[in-house]
C-alpha cells in the first residue's frame, strides 16, 4: 500500500486521465445493455427437456400453442362488442408475430369465430337468431339469445365457455385468443425480447371500441414484456433517488457541497464501470443482475466514505496534503483491501451455482466490490488532492480554519 500511495501521488494526472478514458469506454457499453427476462434462465444449463422444446418451436413454429389474449370486460352481449371483435380480427391480419392459418387468416378464437363456426355447421342458426352474413346478430337481444344457445349447447358449450363468461345475470367478459409464432430462442434472448415488444405494441394497436367495456392485452409474452419495462423503469428511478439521497447525506455530514459530491463520485464511476462490464461480458440485465446498481451504491459508498473521512481528519490536523493521501491509502486502504477481498470471495462462490442468473449475479457483485475498492483508493485520492490544493490556495486551509496547523 505504501507503493500504491507513492504511485498515486506521483501519477495524479495520469490516473485521472486513465479514469476518464476507461469510464468513457464503459459508458459506450452501458448504453447498449439489454434488459431481458426469461424463466428458462432459472433452469440448469444443458436441460435436455427445454432444449428439445426450443428445437421443436424453431423447426415447427406453427405448432406452437403460445397464446396472447385481449380481455374485454363489461356487458359483452352487445352488437358493438361483436363488431369490435370483427374489426380486431381484421387488424390482426398484418401483425408480424400472429400465427396464420393455411388460408392466410390469423389463427384466433373468440365468441364471434364460434358463432361463424356454428352457422357454417348449421345454416338454420342464422335465420333463427337473425344473424347477418358476417356472423353478427341484428339486435342485442339476438346476441344474448345466440350466447345462451352456444353456452348451453352440448357441442359448443366447452368452446363457448373458454372465451365467454356468464356471472349468473349477464355475460360480463369475453376474450380473444390469439395464437403467436414467437420463437423463444435460448441463443438469442435479446431477439426474443424484441419480438415480444413488437407483438405487444401491435396487439394494443389492434384493439378498438367494444361498446361499454374495458379491454386489455395480456398473455405470456405481454406479461414478460411489461415485466421488462417495469424492471428497467424501477432500476432507473431507484438508482437516481439513491444517488441524490446519498449525495445529500454526504454534503450534510462533511459540511461541504463540493467534498460531498467528490465522495459520491467513486460510486457513480463504479456504477458506470459495472454496467459497461455487463455488456462487455455478454450479459444483460435480468431479474438478478438488475439489482447491481443499487448494490453498487450500498456497497461502494462505504469505501468512499472511509477514504474521504480519513483524508479529512489527517488533512485537517496536519495541513499536509501528501501526508493525508499517504495515510488514507496506507492505513484505510489496507483495511478496505481485506474487506473487499473477503466480501468479493463470498459473493464469488455463486459462480458454482447451477442457475446462470445466480452465476452472473455472483460474478457481477464481486466485480462491483473490486471496482468500489479501486475507485475509492486509486481514483478518489487524486481528485481529493486536486481539491485540497485548490482549497488551500484559495482559503488558506483545507478542512477547517480553526484546526489548521502549519
Amino acid at each position: 500500500m505504501d507503493r500504491v500511495s507513492k504511485f498515486v501521488l506521483k501519477k495524479t494526472m495520469i490516473i485521472i486521465i486513465a479514469s476518464i478514458f476507461v469510464t468513457t469506454l464503459m459508458v459506450l457499453g452501458a448504453i447498449q445493455v439489454e434488459t431481458t427476462f426469461d424463466m428458462n434462465d432459472f433452469l440448469p444449463e444443458g436441460n435436455e427437456s427445454m432444449k428439445l422444446w426450443m428445437d421443436i418451436e424453431e423447426i415447427f413454429p406453427y405448432s406452437s400453442e403460445t397464446q396472447e389474449f385481449i380481455l374485454i370486460e363489461g356487458n359483452v352481449a352487445t352488437i358493438e362488442t361483436l363488431i369490435g371483435i370483427d374489426q380486431t380480427y381484421n387488424n390482426l391480419k398484418d401483425d408480424t408475430y400472429v400465427t396464420k392459418n393455411p388460408s392466410g387468416d390469423p389463427k384466433e378464437a373468440s365468441i364471434l369465430s364460434l358463432i361463424r363456426k356454428a352457422i357454417k355447421e348449421n345454416t338454420s342458426i342464422r335465420k333463427e337468431f337473425n344473424i347477418n352474413p358476417n356472423g353478427i346478430p341484428h339486435t342485442n337481444l339476438d346476441v344474448v339469445r345466440i350466447y345462451d344457445y352456444l353456452y348451453t349447447h352440448d357441442v359448443y358449450q366447452i368452446e363457448a365457455r373458454s372465451v365467454l363468461h356468464f356471472n349468473g345475470e349477464i355475460y360480463d367478459s369475453t376474450i380473444i385468443r390469439i395464437y403467436t409464432s414467437i420463437v423463444y430462442s435460448e441463443e438469442n434472448i435479446v431477439n426474443t425480447n424484441e419480438q415480444m415488444k413488437i407483438l405487444y405494441s401491435e396487439l394494443n394497436q389492434d384493439m378498438v371500441n367494444y361498446g361499454y367495456t374495458e379491454s386489455i392485452v395480456t398473455g405470456y409474452s405481454s406479461s414478460l414484456f411489461t415485466v421488462l419495462q417495469s424492471m428497467t423503469d424501477s432500476q432507473i428511478i431507484s438508482t437516481f433517488i439513491s444517488i441524490i439521497l446519498a449525495a445529500l447525506v454526504l454534503i450534510i455530514v462533511f459540511k461541504n457541497p463540493i467534498l460531498g459530491l467528490i465522495a459520491i463520485l467513486p460510486v457513480t464511476i463504479c456504477m458506470i464501470w459495472i454496467v459497461g462490464t455487463i455488456f462487455y461480458l455478454g450479459y444483460s440485465f435480468n431479474i438478478m443482475t438488475i439489482m447491481v446498481t443499487s448494490l453498487t451504491i450500498g456497497i461502494g459508498i462505504d469505501y468512499a466514505i472511509h477514504s474521504t473521512q480519513r483524508f479529512r481528519l489527517t488533512a485537517d490536523i496536519s495541513g499536509n496534503i501528501e501526508k493525508a493521501i499517504n495515510e488514507t491509502i496506507r492505513h484505510t486502504g489496507s483495511a478496505l483491501f481485506i474487506a473487499a477481498i473477503t466480501t468479493a470471495a463470498g459473493f464469488g462462490i455463486l459462480i458454482l451455482a447451477p442457475m446462470p442468473p445466480e452465476q452472473q449475479f455472483g460474478i457481477i457483485t464481486s466485480m462491483t466490490i473490486i471496482y468500489s475498492y479501486i475507485t475509492s483508493i486509486i481514483v478518489l485520492p487524486p481528485i481529493l488532492k486536486k481539491w485540497a490544493l485548490w482549497r488551500k490556495k484559495n482559503k488558506g486551509y483545507i478542512i477547517s480554519k480553526n484546526k489548521y496547523r502549519k
